[in-house]
């Protein structure tokens, strides 16, 4: 039984040596992650208003991660007529630079939904 044994060895060993020569480099690579990139959105607003625009400042709750701020900075960016926004996830606040046609009550809707509850801070004109 001794010899069959062996010779079972021999012939694996011959078969795993063969594949082995035969395989060129190992075709599998393990997965990566995906590159996540994150929008830098201004916490503070960067410039002043120009001449028929007001500042909008909001308290906004329930913000709760790096996320929300992208988000929330995206649509009030859509809102025609706002030039300039700043959310700041810290301070949860919302500053708007807009024309003066643009109602605060619109900008208060657009950061009030789900989660989201805004209350406005005081509206400045230049």
């Amino acid at each position: 039984m001794k010899p069959f044994l062996l010779l079972l060895v021999l012939v694996a060993a011959a078969g795993a040596l063969w594949v082995a020569r035969r395989t060129d480099d190992p075709t599998y690579e393990p997965p990566t992650e995906p590159e996540v990139v994150h929008t830098v959105i201004p916490e503070v607003l960067g410039s002043a208003p120009a001449d028929g625009e007001v500042v909008h400042a909001f308290d906004v709750e329930g913000m709760c991660c790096n996320g929300c701020p992208v988000k929330l900075h995206e649509l009030l960016m859509d809102v025609d007529g706002v030039r300039v926004a700043a959310v700041s996830f810290e301070e949860g606040r919302a500053s708007v630079i807009a024309r003066a046609d643009v109602p605060a009550e619109r900008l208060q809707g657009v950061l009030t939904f789900d989660k989201y509850r805004a209350q406005p801070r005081a509206a400045t004109a230049p």
